[in-house]
């Protein structure tokens, strides 16, 4: 097939790759983070599109078909897996991950239950043919006879024989990673028996119908990866067993999972690198699980403890007192709507390598001061300035600054003086933002003359940045301080040689 006469195809390759790595995601995941549909037709151009060059055609495909989406009902699935022989012949040797969903609550169409047995099989030699394949992630339900009509019964345990058979290849490759996701599903443990020995990232959507099984997390061997959704109501017991199961296996990372660490446990946790907990109320420990993140978690890279109630989250706050950190080698931390008081010197002293750090409120001069040492941050947010008085000049001492954000009440400080030392000593950092709420989105916008009194003959250098966030409200309003814009001021003035302002 010759490749097709169009404008984009003359375009350096390099810019080609930018199209590609953009297009290949549909519009509408486009807010879905790393969800990657299959649906949309512009792979397909885009694939005919990459002839144009033998050096751009390699890696334009290993892009376009790194990661695929099927499922049975999906027309642009069907197109894929129904050409292989043609069209799409040359697309599975790109293939390196493949998500699969089949949906239990389908089950009462009888459509798509009936389009099962064949979407197995064309998934089958997909696989087959995908050689460089190294992970699966299955949204995956065997169907319940008992959710459809009895006429049906026999047609949905038919299907379900098919979704074994695919459950059980998938559980004979040699992958690197096999995530579950699970949801709505209490008939999970029909799937677990089958790839338990594969799993290596667990998703659990809806505790409530799914958390009977937990007693079966030990059995999980290669499990690395955690996260527990709608867990907060889980009984005590079952808490020790997610706990214990974490501390036991060789599990890395725990991601926005809501399990309070049970007052029973005494454990370590050597294993864990990254955490991420969702603090909900009002069941649990959760001061005790600060305290456990902090103490018993030596080898955390990244921490991040947030919750959507903000006056119940500064309750626990204020009880926690934290004056020294097992995590040592810590470089990312998030704490959000509030932290306890201490925390984040305590974080400052023991962890040289912090690089990002994200505080809500409750902090103080001293905070600020220990967190200038830190040599190796790049990246600081500080929501809300707790009991701070004038300690936001020693943030010019962290040469290694890229981003950096701050509350309203902060822009007090952002004198001329301030400003010229954060653009000698910070070379990295062009932009200083300024949120413009004082503490909760709901309070009134604050006014720029306001925030920033003592800046009139650099006014220029400040921009309102309106509705930045769209999901973030908290965030929607704020002002940029271009701190770039000041330096070509200082080197347009070290040219006619005055020195100062």
């Amino acid at each position: 097939m010759q490749p097709p006469s169009c404008h984009i195809a003359k375009l350096p390759p390099e810019i080609l790759l930018e199209i590609v790595e953009y297009v290949r995601i549909h519009p509408w995941d486009r807010w879905g983070e790393d969800r990657i549909s299959t649906r949309s037709r512009s792979r397909v151009h885009l694939s005919r599109i990459a002839q144009v060059s033998s050096l751009f055609y390699e890696p334009a495909m290993s892009i376009l078909w790194r990661e695929i989406h099927l499922s049975p009902d999906g027309p642009m699935d069907r197109f894929l897996l129904q050409h292989l022989d043609t069209t799409t012949k040359n697309i599975p040797r790109y293939i390196r991950t493949i998500h699969f969903t089949v949906v239990k609550y389908y089950a009462q169409d009888v459509d798509y239950f009936q389009m099962i047995p064949d979407f197995v099989r064309r998934c089958v030699r997909l696989m087959d043919e995908a050689g460089a394949l190294r992970s699966v992630v299955l949204d995956f339900h065997l169907l319940d006879p008992r959710d459809s009509g009895p006429e049906h019964a026999e047609s949905i345990q038919q299907t379900n024989i098919f979704l074994r058979g695919l459950l059980q290849y998938i559980e004979q490759r040699a992958l690197s990673e096999l995530e579950l996701v699970i949801w709505f599903n209490p008939n999970v443990e029909s799937v677990i028996d089958i790839i338990q020995r594969k799993i290596t990232k667990l998703v659990v959507r809806d505790w409530a119908l799914t958390g009977h099984w937990v007693h079966r997390l030990p059995e999980l061997e290669r499990l690395r990866h955690l996260e527990i959704q709608d867990g907060h109501n889980a009984e005590t017991v079952e808490c020790a067993r997610i706990w214990t199961a974490i501390a036991n296996l060789r599990i890395s990372s725990v991601d926005n999972t809501n399990v309070p660490y049970p007052l029973t446990l005494n454990l370590q946790f050597p294993n864990l690198v990254r955490i991420s907990l969702e603090v909900s109320p009002p069941e649990g420990n959760w001061a005790r699980t600060f305290l456990t993140v902090f103490e018993r978690m030596p080898n955390l890279r990244s921490a991040e403890l947030t919750s959507r109630m903000f006056y119940w989250f500064e309750k626990i706050a204020n009880s926690v007192r934290i004056e020294e950190v097992a995590c040592r080698d810590l470089r990312e931390v998030l704490i959000y709507p509030y932290s306890p008081k201490r925390l984040l010197s305590a974080i400052a002293r023991f962890c040289p390598k912090l690089t990002s750090c994200n505080f809500a409120g409750n902090l103080d001069d001293d905070d600020l001061f220990q967190l200038s040492q830190c040599k190796e941050l790049r990246r600081l947010k500080i929501r809300f300035p707790g009991d701070t008085v004038r300690g936001f000049p020693f943030l010019a001492n962290l040469s290694t600054l890229t981003h950096l954000t701050i509350p309203s009440s902060y822009g007090q400080y952002l004198e001329e003086h301030v400003l010229v030392r954060f653009a000698k000593s910070c070379p990295a950092l062009s932009t200083i933002v300024v949120l413009a709420r004082r503490r909760r989105y709901r309070d009134p916008v604050v006014p720029p003359e306001v925030i920033f009194p003592g800046v009139a003959s650099l006014h220029d250098i400040f921009e309102p940045d309106e509705f930045r966030q769209r999901w973030n409200p908290i965030e929607r309003e704020s002002y940029k301080v271009h701190l770039y814009k000041l330096r070509q001021r200082l080197t347009q003035l070290r040219t006619v040689g005055v020195e100062n302002i």
